[in-house]
């Protein structure tokens, strides 16, 4: 452990853009029930807040996870059909890895996480993003190669580190403007939690801008969708709105959100959400799909899916399905999302394909919603198969 100090102590000491920490015997953050402790981080600034007893995972910006014992590399270098190991101790340690990442993006609400996995002598680097993760072959701690990945890492500028720029913090005005109504919005449709901080949207030039309290409902995958929901103040309009910060898949067949809701909306299909705005964001779409295909094992599909991160507001504030609060509600909830349904094939010829509890809602005034048409098809289209390579109709 000393020695990883020494050897990156001249790229990352205080004083410098960057840190190192040793952080092997503390908790950073229990994510659900998993304890997030890697040997080392990176950060930026202070690690601790100011009560000097929790850590302030927000100046965090990557994770060192050593391994002495050879047999707990999660990955292999000489099987020609995957890079996992196969061992229990590889699965393992494979698994504490993706737990730290989707920790990591998590909390901070990244696009790209970086991770160095040192074992032994050696060391291997990873990129994570929500198509999948690219991992090096075993690099010597002696490989000035290793170095300079650190070196680099500390010049790059926070979104090229993995930090996503439509996020920053509020103003105090701000946050004193948004909060009374938001949190009165938020008790309205049965939104709770502990949640301690405010953040700021922003879906860029020309667009709106948005303050977000709690996280309405949210995935804790490391791949996919990794979709977040959010009651959301407009700075402009000062009305609460639902803001939804997702990943669409990009490929040929697929239309985003907003533009099934327009064919909706033209075909006069009731009982769906109403859309305010809407924008892909800048420079966050996945590259792991676009990795060279000498970089592949047979076992990695050879289409993986391209994301694209997409954010989409909806004027309507939603209480969720389980949150009813009388059974004439929730019947009125059914009964309104199957209109809706039916209506989205008789007069616009979309199938919805992702019927579930989380997708119907409860409008304020007590009607139902059917969300989420982003996995949507013409009807016409449903006889050319699947639109993603692992997805079938």
């Amino acid at each position: 452990m000393k020695m990883m100090e020494d050897m990156l102590g001249s790229v990352l000491s205080p004083g410098k853009k960057l840190q190192i920490t040793k952080t092997a015997s503390n908790v950073l953050a229990n994510f659900f029930g998993s304890d997030v402790k890697p040997d080392f981080v990176i950060h930026k600034g202070d690690l601790k807040k100011k009560d000097g007893e929790k850590f302030d995972f927000s100046s965090i910006e990557l994770m060192i996870e050593i391994k002495h014992d050879k047999g707990l590399d999660a990955f292999v270098d000489d099987n020609n059909e995957h890079i996992e190991g196969t061992t229990e101790q590889a699965e393992a340690s494979l698994g504490q890895l993706a737990t730290y990442e989707t920790c990591h993006a998590s909390m901070q609400t990244r696009h790209v996480v970086f991770q160095v996995l040192v074992v032994g002598d050696y060391a291997r680097l990873l990129r994570w993003d929500r198509s999948g993760t690219i991992v090096t072959r075993k690099i010597p701690l002696s490989d000035k190669n290793f170095f300079e990945f650190f070196w680099r890492f500390c010049h790059l500028e926070a979104s090229e580190r993995g930090w996503d720029k439509t996020i920053t913090k509020p103003s105090e005005d701000e946050v004193e403007k948004a909060k009374a109504k938001l949190e009165a919005a938020e008790k309205e449709v049965g939104i709770e939690g502990e949640a301690d901080f405010y953040s700021k949207m922003s879906l860029g030039k020309g667009k709106g801008s948005y303050i977000v309290h709690r996280i309405f409902s949210g995935t804790h995958s490391p791949f996919g969708r990794g979709t977040r929901g959010y009651a959301a103040y407009n700075l402009t309009t000062e009305e609460v709105v639902f803001l939804k910060s997702t990943w669409r898949v990009v490929g040929e067949g697929r239309m985003p959100e907003h533009e099934i809701y327009d064919v909706l909306h033209a075909n006069d299909v009731k009982h769906i959400p109403t859309v305010v705005e809407y924008a892909d964001v800048t420079g966050q779409v996945t590259k792991t799909q676009d990795a060279p295909d000498d970089w592949r094992r047979k076992k990695v599909k050879k289409t993986l899916r391209k994301f694209q991160h997409y954010i989409i507001v909806f004027a309507e504030l939603c209480r969720k399905l389980e949150n009813f609060q009388s059974r004439k509600q929730l019947l009125t909830a059914f009964a309104d999302a199957a209109d809706a349904h039916q209506q989205g094939l008789d007069l616009a010829r979309f199938l919805h394909r992702d019927i579930s509890a989380g997708n119907i809602l409860i409008t304020r005034e007590g009607s139902g919603i059917l969300g989420d048409w982003d996995m949507a098809k013409h009807l016409d289209d449903l006889k050319e198969g699947g639109s993603q390579p692992e997805r079938t109709v």
